[in-house]
Order: C-alpha cells, then sequence, then structure tokens
C-alpha cells in the first residue's frame, strides 16, 4: 500500500507556462463568386435596345429584335410623350456589323379596331450595314404631318442603308406625291451603299405592293401628263442579285372619281438605279417603271445597265422600260407589254373610264426594252378576246344561248422590243439519241409570243441609240431563232437586220437597208399582218416579218392575192 509524501507542496508545483502572440484577425473564409455566364454570352441576351415594343394610335402592336451586334433606336412622331404609342418617324440601327447583325420586326394587329395591320415607318438607317433586315408588317409611308403653310421640304421617306445589306424586306411602300407643288415632299428613296464606296456583295431587296400615287391638292383631277422625274427610287451602287414585289401601282380612287385621275398623270414614276441586276420578278402588274444605271429618264449607253437576268412580271407591263447593254438571259412577259385597255373602239368596250385605260390608250408607249441581246423571250396576251361564229348555227349551237370562243388578245400594245444583237439562242445538242434517229436538242430557246402584235416592234441587229439620232440603226447580222408566234401583226413589225429607209421610214421599198439576218420559225395559226397606216412605236410604217432570210414569210398582200398555205401555216407572198 502505498503512502503519501509528507511534504504538503509535492501536488502544487507550479511549472512555467509558454510566452505565445495574439494575431488580431478572423477565420479564414473561400471567396464567394455569384454564378453566371460569361460576358459573351450575356451581350446576347441583354434586351436593353436590342428588343423593343410598342404600338401605333391604332393599337397595333409590334417589336423589333436585334439578332448579333448593335441596337435599335426608335422615334415616333410625338417624340415628347416619352411611349412609343404612335406611327414611327425613325428606325436607326447603330453599332452594327454588315455580317454577323440580323434584325427582325413583327406586328400584331390591334384588338380594339379593325386594321390592315401594318405600322407605318418614315426612315430606316443603318451607317454600319446590316447582314439582314426583315420587316415583317412594316410599310415605308409619310408619317410626319404636312401643313399646307410648310414650303420648307419635309425629311425624306426611304431606307438609307450607306453600309450595304444582303437581305432588305419591307412590307409595302405608300408613296404620295402632290403635283400642285404645295406640300413639297421629297421621293421616297431606297438606297443601298455609296457611291464612293460601291457593293461588294449584291443585295436582295423584297417589297410587298409599291403604291406610286400623284394627286393633286388644289384640284380634283390630276393633269393627263406622265411624269418626268421618280417618285418612288431604288438606288443601289453596285450590282443587284433580286428585287421581287407583288405589283407597282397605284391608290385606285373610288369609282366616282376615276375619271379625274387618268393612268399616265395619277401613276408615279419608279425607278429602280443599279449597274446589273440578276432578277426582277413581279407576281403582278407592273406599272410605269424604269430600270437601268441612273434614275434619270434618257437612254444611252451611259444610262444602260451592264446586264440582266430574269425579268418576270406575271401581270400587264404597262409603261415598263428597261435599258441594258449587255444581254438580257430571260425576258418574261406572262400578260403582255403595253395594257391594251381603252385602245380598242368596238362597241363591247365602251364605258371604259379614264383611269381604267391604259398608256397606249393616251398615245403613250406602252413599252419599251432595249439590250444587247435577249437569250428567251415569253409574252402572253393581256387581256382574251371573246368572239362569235359567222354563221347562226354555231353562234347558239342550238341551245339558245350564245356560244362565244376565246381567243389570245394582245401581246404587245405600241411597244418596242430592240436588240443590238440577236435573240434566242442557238439550241445546245445533248448527244442523246431519241427513236427516230435524231439528236435531243436541250436549252432550246427563242421567242414564244401568244397574242397580237399591235403598233408594236421587234428588231434584233437594231441599235437605238443610233436610231434617236437619226443614223441608220442597223448594226450588223442578227438571227431571231425559234419564233413562235399565234397571233396576228397589226400595224406591227418582227425585222432581223433590216430598217426602211430614213426619210419616208416606210417597209418595203426600193431603199430598205437590208443586212445578212434570218428569222427563224414564223406565224403558227390563223395569223395575218394587217397595215392600218398607224405606224408601229417607233414611228416606222409597215407590217409583216423582214429578214434577209425568212423561214416563213408572212407580209401585208396585195389587194386580190389570195391566201396560200404551206405545212398548215397560212401566210401571204409580198
Amino acid at each position: 500500500m502505498a503512502t503519501l509524501s509528507s511534504s504538503q507542496f509535492q501536488f502544487y508545483t507550479t511549472h512555467d507556462i509558454p510566452v505565445q502572440t495574439k494575431l488580431h484577425q478572423g477565420s479564414f473564409q473561400y471567396p464567394y463568386h455569384a454564378a453566371e455566364s460569361g460576358p459573351k454570352r450575356l451581350m446576347y441576351l441583354d434586351n436593353s435596345n436590342r428588343v423593343l415594343y410598342g404600338e401605333d394610335r391604332e393599337g397595333d402592336q409590334y417589336v423589333i429584335t436585334v439578332h448579333g451586334p448593335g441596337e435599335v433606336v426608335v422615334t415616333d412622331v410625338t417624340p415628347n410623350d416619352g411611349v412609343l404609342m404612335d406611327d414611327i418617324d425613325t428606325i436607326q440601327i447603330v453599332g452594327s456589323n454588315p455580317h454577323t447583325t440580323y434584325v427582325t420586326a413583327q406586328v400584331t394587329s390591334s384588338n380594339r379596331v379593325l386594321t390592315d395591320g401594318m405600322v407605318r415607318f418614315q426612315q430606316l438607317i443603318a451607317e454600319n450595314g446590316v447582314n439582314s433586315i426583315i420587316l415583317n408588317g412594316f410599310a415605308l409611308a409619310q408619317t410626319l404631318p404636312i401643313n399646307e403653310d410648310n414650303t420648307v421640304v419635309q425629311p425624306g421617306v426611304g431606307v438609307f442603308l450607306p453600309g450595304g445589306v444582303q437581305t432588305l424586306q419591307i412590307a409595302d411602300v405608300e408613296a404620295y406625291n402632290d403635283v400642285s407643288g404645295v406640300y413639297a415632299t421629297n421621293p421616297v428613296r431606297i438606297v443601298v451603299g455609296d457611291a464612293a464606296s460601291p457593293l461588294k456583295k449584291a443585295p436582295i431587296i423584297r417589297v410587298g405592293t409599291i403604291y406610286n400615287t400623284m394627286y393633286s391638292s388644289q384640284a380634283d383631277s390630276v393633269p393627263n401628263v406622265p411624269q418626268s422625274t421618280p417618285t418612288v427610287s431604288f438606288e443601289v451602287y453596285g450590282p443587284t442579285h433580286a428585287i421581287t414585289t407583288n405589283a407597282i401601282t397605284r391608290q385606285m380612287p373610288v369609282a366616282g372619281l376615276e375619271s379625274n385621275y387618268p393612268k399616265p398623270g395619277a401613276q408615279g414614276l419608279t425607278s429602280i438605279a443599279t449597274t446589273s441586276i440578276g432578277q426582277f420578278q413581279a407576281i403582278g402588274g407592273v406599272n410605269f417603271t424604269r430600270i437601268a444605271r441612273n434614275t434619270g429618264t434618257n437612254i444611252s449607253p451611259t444610262t444602260a445597265l451592264d446586264h440582266a437576268g430574269l425579268i418576270h412580271i406575271g401581270g400587264t407591263a404597262d409603261a415598263l422600260s428597261v435599258s441594258s447593254n449587255g444581254p438580257i438571259r430571260s425576258l418574261r412577259l406572262m400578260r403582255g407589254l403595253g395594257d391594251p385597255s381603252g385602245t380598242s373602239t368596238a362597241t363591247q368596250y365602251y364605258g371604259t373610264t379614264a383611269g381604267q385605260k391604259g398608256f397606249p390608250a393616251y398615245g403613250y408607249m406602252g413599252g419599251q426594252i432595249n439590250a444587247g441581246a435577249i437569250n428567251r423571250i415569253n409574252i402572253g396576251a393581256a387581256n382574251t378576246i371573246m368572239q362569235v361564229s359567222n354563221s347562226p348555227q354555231f353562234i347558239q349551237r342550238t341551245q339558245g344561248v350564245t356560244n362565244y370562243f376565246p381567243r389570245a388578245g394582245s401581246a404587245m400594245t405600241n411597244a418596242a422590243i430592240t436588240t443590238s444583237g440577236s435573240m434566242g439562242t442557238k439550241p445546245v445538242h445533248t448527244g442523246s439519241i431519241n427513236h427516230f434517229g435524231k439528236k435531243i436538242q436541250s436549252n432550246a430557246t427563242g421567242v414564244l409570243i401568244r397574242g397580237d402584235l399591235a403598233q408594236s416592234e421587234i428588231a434584233s441587229g437594231f441599235d437605238y441609240n443610233q436610231y434617236v439620232t437619226g443614223v441608220s440603226p442597223v448594226t450588223g447580222p442578227s438571227v431571231i431563232r425559234g419564233l413562235r408566234m399565234k397571233g396576228s401583226l397589226v400595224d406591227s413589225v418582227i425585222s432581223a437586220s433590216y430598217a426602211p429607209d430614213t426619210t419616208t421610214q416606210d417597209f418595203l421599198q426600193a431603199t430598205d437597208q437590208v443586212s445578212p439576218g434570218a428569222i427563224h420559225g414564223g406565224i403558227y395559226g390563223p395569223g395575218l399582218a394587217y397595215d392600218d397606216g398607224r405606224g408601229t412605236a417607233l414611228g416606222r410604217l409597215g407590217s409583216g416579218l423582214f429578214a434577209r432570210r425568212l423561214s416563213n414569210p408572212l407580209h401585208s398582200p396585195p389587194p386580190n392575192q389570195p391566201i396560200r398555205t404551206r405545212a398548215g401555216v397560212d401566210y401571204r407572198g409580198s
């Protein structure tokens, strides 16, 4: 058994305490970082001036979105109220990139009142260029009010893209121009590119419908005189890939006032100025339109296009002018060149008002197309003529009702198509052989006309610029290949390197100027040539086919000369 020590201090002996230094700092904590995406991704998600909402005074709501670099700034016609609830004055794209910036817009119709679902804007500006601008439901129009006492020209209506654009699409163009000059307005302009730096990429321009209307603020009618300066102008500083539209027309007045607004005076001039164009397509008709290098009205080699691709017009082309130094690949006028309305004196056309008549009815040309060459020509009839038989047995066919037989009407009315070279390309052999042992031809193109030619001309080997200066227009050898016409020639001529005497301007004279030229093909069906002495659109007298070589000659016959037939084709010898 252990015994305790007798010393009372044995268990209370103290020891030295080590020296410590106190540090006055908090405990360590790992730094906190909020979860977020990178700055590049956030740039595409930031809605500041990139997604813009507004509505017009009728309640149509719209949204404009900028995809990629750049912002959108919108000003309406009442900028001091602090809200976007009126028609748009200016849409401006700033800080854009011509390669990576895309602008889209959409309109939702008002749920308060019945509207057309269109939002009007006066100007669209993008200095730096944009890859694509698609404005669905946006119409280019005059939105700022113009007072009668204001003699200062208002800011121009238009689209100004000096930096270029690859695709531009707007719903409509609404141009109203005062012929009295009281309301001072500039023409509506759509400008792409800049004269100092031509475009490197050809743009595509899509417009719904172009309403180019002339009116008078001081009278109830407009003078029956066409405009000499454009009121709607497309200006592309460089080549154009394509321009498409529904139609180029005017705002029609109410039925009771149509006679006060004849078409030549009420239809404004639409100008398309570019160095060359790949496609020009219109679903409907085109009225008083000029396609050339500049916006003027003079025709010369310096004002003509370099070349043109496809020109397709689904409706009637009235007062259409195309000027090209080079070839036109394809010309398709599906409802004719020149509006024949009002040109006929037949009783069934009585009552045609002044507003319904075309340019030819007032003595103006229905169309003029000049080119170096045209590979394909396809012209349809502008109207349909209903005929009855001379035999009473066939008039009613014993059914008690009149039986009508439709036929194609006028394909060209007071119009001219001329080329310094040939028309219709030469067919290309594919190398294949059909079951008759003959080589198959492909790309066989030519001149197809369905309907009559009235006071019109189709001429190859013809220099229009020499003609207007009084010099012989015959340029040299030329060919019209693949002519297939189903109709008659009424004071009209189809010629190849052939011109009448410059003094008399009358065909089939001893002094006619004839160069090596040929017309392959002819007029098929009950086609005849009638010379009423009214002359063609170029002021020359005669009717028929004229060339040194003719596959199927068809000239106006002397009196009492019988009709001869060959291979089912009616023709009359000269």
